[in-house]
């Protein structure tokens, strides 16, 4: 917000001499989206809630006006006034007004509605800010022909932008309003002069209007006239959302005082994103998908959104892992969040030769040895685990014959050439005997002469077999 409103408050600055035409948007104002603000007005910290709105509903760009200059925030100067959206304009007071597109003129009329709000009280809402001068004046409201009294009050609401007069005797049959040279905060006149029936519950029918009158530009309008819907602005006309996510959408419908501001919603591709009745829209499938939103006759505004996948944030594998020589094992990878859209992993091995690993981590010990396995995500998100091939661990069962151990060594390959051989006391932890043998080709046995006690052991072949011995005794 700060950076915004430094810079209105560098183009307030240029001139503090206005030279406002009061046919087009005035000098010495910002526009943001749809919305026009005086730079004072802005830039006032008690309208900061207002102009941060403004800001996150806009999603074009920020145009200001100094002495009948137009310049972009950044400074540069906007040439493209055609493409200025129609505004609702609030000037330093907090008045507002309309102005049609391409820095056009103010929108004339005034009259959004007469109301006779109870017996004895009627409303008239205007459409822009008004002189109070004006409406101080009794002699510019009459009833029948008749000035107001000073028994008659009459109030105006700036906030909501209407006048209330409280009558001192009930309106109980028809009555004529009239209003003389209706001006605006500017001191231009909206109507010169202005009648309307105002007719009592008790005297309407179903076809009179009830007790609430739509009014007109000139004097003795109808009161049936039907005001078409000629824009609809959306709060965003390009969305980027994650899949299953949620976003509202929000409209404005121009010109505010639309007879009808019904609106229907849809989607040009529902596997995408989805859109209810009141314009909030949910992200269903990968993709793009066009929400429009439309008026009853036929006005539209439409919002591109394009839906993308929920990344992979991290993946996880255990540190380290031993894997005997010639088995398998699983590695198993842990993905965040769990609802990523693209699960899949690339696994790879430093060293196929050595231990490799398929496409869903299965691991195969071919040689001794150690490798880094990598698993990565399609968004580059890596885990790796430092898996160890380790000789396999089979146990010996030592046979006592004759009171001296026999220990029989099989399928020994031609590769194998040496054992090693170690025999520790199972009491005390002592080694008793380490030995190196030469292996003979497919048996081997080897007897031990051992004192009395209780022993274990272990014999490496090689650097591929490893055999624990169980515990035997000899008397």
């Amino acid at each position: 917000m700060k950076w915004v409103r430094k810079t209105i408050c560098i183009f307030l600055g240029l001139a503090m001499i206005s030279s406002t035409a009061l046919a087009e948007i005035p000098n010495y104002t910002v526009i943001i989206g749809n919305k026009s603000f005086a730079l004072k007005y802005a830039n006032d910290e008690k309208n900061i809630k207002e102009i941060r709105d403004a800001l996150k509903k806009n999603t074009g760009k920020i145009i200001i006006k100094t002495k009948n200059k137009w310049f972009e925030n950044n400074g540069e100067i906007f040439h493209e006034l055609s493409s200025l959206p129609r505004v609702i304009y609030t000037d330093e007071n907090g008045n507002r007004c309309e102005y049609k597109e391409g820095n056009g003129d103010k929108i004339k009329g005034g009259i959004l509605s007469i109301e006779l709000v109870n017996s004895n009280t009627i409303r008239i809402k205007f459409t822009q800010a008004l002189d109070k001068q004006w409406i101080s004046n009794r002699e510019n409201f009459l009833i029948n022909g008749v000035e107001l009294t000073e028994e008659d009050i009459i109030t105006y609401n700036e906030e909501e932008g209407y006048v209330q007069i409280k009558l001192h005797k009930k309106v109980k049959n028809s009555v004529e309003l009239s209003l003389k040279n209706i001006k605006n905060l500017y001191g231009e006149i909206l109507h010169e002069e202005f009648k309307k029936k105002i007719v009592p519950k008790s005297e309407s029918s179903s076809t009179s209007g009830g007790s609430s009158y739509s009014g007109s530009s000139h004097s003795g309008g109808n009161s049936n006239s039907t005001i078409n819907v000629e824009s609809i602005v959306l709060n965003e006309t390009e969305l980027k959302m994650r899949l299953t996510s949620k976003y509202q959408l929000t409209t404005q419908v121009l010109p505010l005082n639309a007879t009808n501001k019904a609106l229907t919603w849809k989607s040009s591709n529902t596997s995408v994103a989805t859109v209810d009745k009141n314009g909030k829209v949910v992200a269903t499938g990968v993709g793009i998908s066009v929400i429009t939103v439309e008026s009853t006759n036929g006005k539209t505004a439409k919002c591109n959104v394009t839906v993308l996948p929920i990344p992979v944030d991290s993946v996880t594998l255990q540190k380290e892992k031993s894997i005997e020589l010639g088995e398998k094992a699983q590695l198993v990878a842990k993905i965040y969040p769990s609802n990523a859209t693209n699960k899949n992993l690339t696994w790879t091995s430093s060293n196929f030769q050595i231990i490799s690993v398929d496409n869903d981590g299965i691991l195969m010990a071919k040689e001794l040895g150690t490798v880094t396995i990598t698993a990565e995500s399609n968004n580059n998100k890596v885990a790796t685990c430092v898996v160890k091939s380790v000789p396999k661990n089979n146990t010996l069962v030592v046979n006592i014959i004759n009171n001296k151990a026999v220990i029989n060594i099989v399928d020994i390959t031609e590769s194998e050439k040496f054992m090693n051989l170690k025999i520790m006391n199972k009491v005390n932890g002592n080694l008793e005997l380490i030995q190196d043998y030469e292996l003979n080709p497919d048996k081997m046995e080897i007897k031990l002469e051992l004192n009395p006690g209780v022993y274990t052991g272990e014999i490496n072949i090689g650097n591929s077999r490893r055999f624990k011995i169980k515990t035997f005794s000899i008397d």
